[in-house]
């Protein structure tokens, strides 16, 4: 069984069909991570769109597609635990969502580079270790713990409601410190993937244009529960759930997941 590596995506890894499918098995069956469902996967799919409040199905019209598939699953066997462990990936591409997924993670990846300036992330991990060894060398605190919390193993791991607890944090502190909203507040997000900055911005678009979508910031909590609740996926036949954490593969859950470590 071959599958391209996400991070390498000139590389591929060929797994032997027994032990793939023995750790697919495991890793989807596993009770506190994922749940099965009785339902036929393709039947579900076409009425997914339902469990979407009335009112954001008539606003975000063109954040779902009523034939867009259920998402697939497949695993990414770890190396480094001798491949008897697996990362599980749901592949949300042309699924119902897809496209109000991104436009959720676009957000919250903008408002998050606004509001935790300083603190995002986006240098190289030497550079951070040499500023933690210097800020270290200039304390004096006596013992020290230093946690390393893999951030791909806590997508499921994270208590779904500690990623709403911190999206409405988020939320919170951009009206105090960055920009005050209400109700009425439009944000335009930009689909153009060689636009790396700036892609969302307060307002509409003025010309209506495909690669822009308009969401409103006071719905933005109720979209992070609609993408999290609605973490259905097929795995060989039988329909799937995942009420733990945010799933890997989702658009959204880099950010949302960013947010909540």
């Amino acid at each position: 069984y071959s599958i391209p590596i996400i991070s390498y995506p000139d590389l591929i890894h060929v797994f032997c069909p027994v032990q793939y499918h023995k750790q697919l098995l495991s890793t989807f069956q596993d009770p506190e991570v994922f749940r099965t469902l009785p339902d036929d996967p393709i039947e579900f799919s076409k009425l997914i769109h339902k469990r979407m409040d009335a009112d954001l199905r008539t606003r975000y019209k063109w954040g779902f597609d009523t034939q867009g598939q259920i998402p697939r699953c497949y695993v990414l066997l770890k190396g480094k635990k001798d491949w008897t462990t697996a990362r599980p990936i749901i592949a949300f591409s042309g699924t119902t969502f897809t496209r109000l997924r991104k436009c959720v993670g676009r957000t919250i990846t903008e408002l998050s580079n606004k509001v935790f300036a300083n603190q995002v992330g986006e240098g190289k991990v030497f550079t951070a270790l040499s500023d933690l060894h210097h800020t270290l060398a200039m304390t004096n605190t006596g013992d020290r713990i230093l946690i390393n919390q893999d951030l791909t193993g806590f997508f499921t791991s994270v208590p779904q409601e500690r990623i709403i607890k911190a999206v409405r944090f988020l939320l919170n502190t951009y009206y105090t410190q960055v920009q005050k909203w209400d109700s009425t507040t439009q944000l335009s997000t930009s689909q153009r993937r060689e636009q790396k900055y700036n892609r969302v911005f307060h307002g509409r678009w003025r010309k209506t244009e495909e690669k822009h979508d308009l969401i409103w910031i006071s719905d933005i909590v109720r979209l992070v529960r609609l993408s999290l609740s609605t973490s259905y996926f097929e795995c060989m036949g039988r329909l799937y759930f995942q009420p733990r954490g945010a799933p890997i593969g989702s658009p959204c859950s880099p950010p949302l997941c960013n947010l909540a470590a």
